[in-house]
């Protein structure tokens, strides 16, 4: 469960793929996909219990697409923002690529679009409702993949998700905060089975404040049938464990800077911001799109 995990130091230092010239098919303008296996073991027990419907990929052979920014230079440590997006088709949602914080011609960042595959529990979601979930070794067979191929700012990997994606960065976040420096979630929530928390991590938060979206702001009873429904304890506990984790002290709040809707907790530490954004409505994700997650990324402290 969330909390008493070891701490990880925060990740710092350049990639080991700088100065490594990328693949030939790598672009500024398009998502190409890259292929990977992943090699750390995997939890047999959530694979019994969710296991993959067959197809092109499965538990172990993964993928995930990527973006390189305008002018790519090999021996320049980029920003790295992993984005993750809602249930889809039948096998990967790979092939959707597409998912990104900012445009093609950016500048500044590495942009990747994670995958996720079709399950017998229904459709195709990220894995994350485990103690120990397969889709904590995919993220991690991605960045191993990622920092020996490009050249990556180790300090400034960020994890951003929309619903289903939104779910997997609050996992992430907790599972490998220190090596994830922020989160941007639209639409998500904790889970009741989850892994340990191994350290703060900065934080901005939007959900929809409609009680009859689909994944509520909560907080709800992990008793109740809608809880044991969703495997979910809305977005608001996970806020709460995220204020907790980063040893913010207090519950007093200011408008942030970056968008009117969002509160930013004022007693929280400068490397370790929580912004917490209520979206008028449900489950929409284009009324989080007036969040600019990148100008919180861009403008935070180096950890400490």
């Amino acid at each position: 469960m969330s909390g008493g995990g070891p701490i990880t130091p925060p990740a710092k230092g350049s990639s080991t793929g700088c100065t490594k010239t990328p693949p030939g098919t790598d672009s500024a303008t398009a998502w190409v996909k890259h292929d990977i296996m992943v090699t750390e073991p995997l939890s047999q027990a959530a694979i019994t219990a969710d296991p993959a419907k067959g197809g092109t990929y499965d538990w172990t052979h993964r993928n995930y697409f990527i973006r390189l920014p305008k002018n790519y230079d090999p021996a320049k440590p980029y920003q790295l923002a992993i984005g993750g997006s809602g249930c889809g088709g039948s096998d990967t949602v790979g092939s959707e690529g597409g998912y990104a914080l900012e445009n093609a011609g950016e500048t500044n960042e590495v942009e990747v679009a994670l995958s996720y595959l079709a399950s017998s529990g229904g459709g195709a979601c990220f894995a994350d409702n485990f103690v120990d979930p397969p889709d904590l070794e995919y993220f991690d067979a991605v960045l191993a993949d990622l920092e020996a191929n490009y050249c990556i700012d180790k300090s400034k990997v960020f994890m951003h998700g929309y619903s289903s994606g939104a779910w997997e960065t609050y996992m992430l976040g907790c599972a490998r905060a220190g090596i994830i420096r922020g989160i941007f979630t639209s639409q998500g929530g904790e889970r009741l089975q989850r892994p340990a928390c191994t350290g703060p991590v900065a934080a901005l938060l939007s959900a929809g404040a409609d009680a009859s979206n689909d994944n509520p702001i909560g907080p709800l009873d992990p008793s109740s049938a809608t809880a044991k429904s969703l495997d979910s304890l809305g977005s608001a506990v996970a806020r709460d464990e995220i204020l907790m984790r980063n040893g913010c002290t207090s519950a007093m709040t200011k408008t942030w800077s970056g968008a009117s809707v969002c509160q930013q907790y004022v007693d929280c530490p400068a490397a370790y911001p929580v912004i917490w954004c209520p979206i008028n409505g449900g489950h929409d994700y284009a009324s989080s799109l007036a969040v600019p997650a990148e100008m919180l990324f861009q403008s935070l402290p180096p950890a400490p």
